[in-house]
């Protein structure tokens, strides 16, 4: 796996109950500026990260009991 340079990352954490479910996408560019995007679902940082979190009182979504997002 070659490194890949972050362009873009955004998405929301939320808690629910004691859990946090992170929903997160990601643009990445490898050596030969080719671009990818979709979900972020892990990585290593190898030499930095500079990521800024923002806490908000605002809602994205609910969810129901049944696991559904509410509309």
């Amino acid at each position: 796996e070659k490194p890949l340079e972050v362009l873009s990352l955004n998405g929301n954490i939320c808690k629910l109950g004691d859990e946090y479910i992170f929903h997160i996408h990601a643009v990445l560019s490898d050596d030969k500026k080719n671009a990818f995007g979709g979900h972020f679902i892990n990585a290593i940082v190898r030499i930095t990260g500079e990521i800024v979190i923002l806490k908000t009182d605002a809602h994205p979504y609910e969810i129901w009991k049944d696991g559904r997002p509410k509309n």
